[in-house]
């Protein structure tokens, strides 16, 4: 069995969300507990509020932590992970479980990239919409002619047949009505901005200081970038978290390597099972579970414990 773990991003964020985990396991009460003391505001209190999920500079912290948490729960009972990969956000908690860097540094940093992607989602007119085409090459061509309306392009490759598309929200809606005629089926993203864009250079640039000045360490489990679709190092990593914020990500690619990897196995970890989606639509033959709560933490152990 070859083993990875996928990072859950934000967007599949609900109410509630880990307090049974928070409630019955000690590890997982430990992680939330100290990530709670690095971004400054008790994180499990706050899962329980409809406004703080819905903020980018809460909610961010809140879905590593809860990532971090359920990792910590499963590490000692599973094979050992041959890798690691997150989506956007989820890099972080990929990157931490990792060891790239400390679970402290990492979660400040993770609650400034919140405050500064709400910040600048404050400061422009952002919009997102998911396109379900594999005919990426038509997608990028239609808002590539759009140059009058402001930016739009593409900011998420997730999978062969879905792409998002983002950027200044009238020049968004103006591609999304141009894709509706041309066929395209097109979903609107409830999202605080145009994430991956070029609309986030206020929080790229804002955070790039502490980044660079983070003591980050080679990853003990190979760690794969959606910006590069390579392996996250110490070196590269500082710059490489800056350009994520953006630069589209490539998740499909991401997932085409963990398949060359000869990875057989792919637990999700975080809320929802977006990744878990993407994963069966690009990956033939590969298992897939996801944790989200004490039943599927109990039934993924057993299963792949089962399996081994």
């Amino acid at each position: 069995m070859k083993l990875a773990y996928l990072f859950s991003g934000q967007g599949s964020q609900y109410e509630g969300m880990g307090q049974d985990l928070y409630d019955n396991y000690s590890e997982y009460r430990t992680v939330i507990d100290a990530a709670s003391q690095a971004c400054g505001f008790d994180i499990q209190a706050k899962v329980q509020e409809p406004a703080a999920l819905a903020n980018t500079a809460m909610l961010q912290p809140m879905v590593v932590a809860m990532s971090l948490g359920i990792h910590q729960l499963l590490a000692p009972q599973l094979p050992v992970a041959q890798a690691h990969l997150g989506l956007s956000l989820g890099e972080y908690s990929a990157l931490i479980a990792a060891d790239a860097m400390t679970l402290q540094s990492g979660i400040q940093l993770v609650t400034k990239r919140g405050q500064l992607m709400q910040a600048a989602s404050e400061k422009t007119a952002g919009k997102m919409v998911a396109v379900m085409t594999k005919d990426h090459e038509r997608v990028a061509s239609i808002c590539a002619g759009i140059t009058d309306h402001g930016f739009v392009s593409i900011a998420n490759y997730n999978t062969a047949k879905q792409v998002v598309i983002g950027g200044d929200a009238e020049a968004v809606d103006l591609a999304q009505s141009l894709l509706d005629a041309d066929g395209f089926k097109t979903i609107p993203l409830k999202v605080a901005g145009a994430f991956h864009t070029p609309l986030m250079t206020y929080a790229a640039a804002n955070l790039a200081a502490d980044l660079r000045q983070t003591a980050f360490q080679d990853p003990q489990v190979p760690t794969i970038s959606n910006t590069t679709v390579k392996p996250f190092d110490h070196v590269n990593l500082a710059e490489t978290l800056i350009d994520q914020i953006t630069n589209p990500t490539h998740f499909a690619q991401c997932l085409v390597q963990l398949g060359a990897l000869g990875i057989d196995t792919l637990v999700e970890v975080g809320p929802g099972h977006t990744l878990t989606g993407f994963t069966k639509k690009t990956l033939k033959g590969v298992k897939t579970y996801h944790v989200e709560n004490q039943a599927s933490l109990e039934q993924t152990i057993t299963a792949i414990q089962g399996a081994m």
